[in-house]
């Protein structure tokens, strides 16, 4: 008896590279707009002294720009979402349609401290800084861990096995 070439095959296909970048696509989007806003930031800050309204506008921009990515994605998918069949393949799409818009949330959230806060903000000064440091802790001579008190006010070496 002879079976037929595809038989002792799963009915399942692997996912086509189109659709797992479908899939990934919005985060991808939300990765790249993560990474470009903070190293733009801090190698902005690095140079540029303060709040600059220039800075400002050059992060919202690259910000805006990846929201807008994000945004045709997601339009993209969910005309190719209305276009598809049944079965396994529109499940796919619905599930590229809800990630991408996710992403866009994402990707809205990671910028928005653009909006509410300030670009670079100057490190404290050395006097502002060391009115909140904490003044060290004097060592208690009786504490058996205190290795100048080890053999104590009592002369006695401490117990074998005990810390020094």
């Amino acid at each position: 008896m002879t079976r037929a070439p595809d038989a002792g095959r799963s009915a399942r296909a692997p996912a086509p590279p189109l659709a797992v970048a479908a899939l990934l696509g919005g985060y991808l989007v939300w990765s790249a707009a993560f990474v470009a806003l903070y190293a733009l930031h801090g190698l902005a800050c690095a140079f540029v002294a303060g709040d600059s309204v220039g800075l400002r506008a050059a992060l919202g921009a690259v910000w805006l720009a990846h929201v807008a990515a994000g945004v045709a994605l997601l339009s993209w998918l969910w005309r190719h979402a209305c276009d598809v069949g049944e079965g396994t393949t529109r499940f796919v799409a619905q599930v590229a349609v809800t990630l991408a818009a996710t992403g866009i949330v994402a990707t809205a959230w990671t910028g928005l401290p653009l909006l509410l806060t300030r670009a670079c903000e100057p490190p404290p000064r050395p006097e502002a800084r060391s009115a909140h440091a904490v003044a060290p802790v004097a060592a208690d001579p009786r504490a058996p861990w205190n290795a100048s008190s080890a053999a104590g006010s009592t002369g006695r070496q401490p117990a074998e096995g005990a810390m020094p």
